[in-house]
């Protein structure tokens, strides 16, 4: 408990201080286009899931991204993403939440690369008389991007790929999974 309240202090006298405020901050939306490549699922030699591949795309700005500038190379960039999907004939519903927090390299010509973590949140309810369920999975992975400026520096367009893997939940019966996302967005500059 005293590491993690020391740990929170550090980080709120680092984000309060005045250098750090000058930094810009990029606040911004993205859509995404994402294959996601589902392992085997096994539990004692008994195959609970097929391998598969899933396709999705998500409209419109499913994902929200905060990123705060450590200096003129380096962001720390946390995001949020929620879906909300209508399942089968009983107006069943699944609430997925993504949590994202990367760091990231940035370029003087605009391109970056980032590495980081993400948790995976869905809640599904099938509707009528089943009882809902919550199932969780974390992930982690990088990628690369590139900013096209639209207006000066304070808006721009931002284009991405990023390979995430997601480990297995045994837990919640979830089989690990590769995701290959490829994201379009609009991103503004603080400053």
């Amino acid at each position: 408990m005293f590491k993690r309240l020391m740990l929170g202090s550090a980080l709120a006298l680092f984000f309060a201080s005045p250098s750090f405020a000058q930094n810009p901050i990029e606040i911004g939306v993205d859509n995404a286009i994402v294959v996601d490549l589902v392992q085997e699922f096994k539990v004692d030699d008994v195959v609970l899931g097929e391998s598969r591949t899933d396709i999705g795309f998500s409209l419109p700005f499913s994902f929200w991204r905060f990123g705060f500038f450590v200096n003129e190379n380096i962001s720390i960039e946390p995001g949020i993403g929620f879906q909300l999907i209508s399942i089968g004939d009983d107006g069943g519903t699944s609430y997925d939440f993504n949590g994202t927090v990367d760091i990231l390299y940035n370029m003087p010509s605009n391109l970056y690369f980032h590495v980081g973590g993400a948790i995976f949140a869905t809640k599904i309810d099938l509707g009528g008389e089943l009882e809902s369920e919550t199932l969780s999975q974390f992930g982690f992975g990088g990628g690369l991007g590139y900013r096209i400026p639209l207006i000066g520096d304070n808006v721009m367009a931002r284009v991405g790929a990023r390979g995430l893997y997601v480990l297995k939940s045994e837990d919640d019966g979830l089989p690990a999974s590769i995701n290959v996302i490829g994201s379009f967005g609009l991103s503004v500059m603080t400053q």
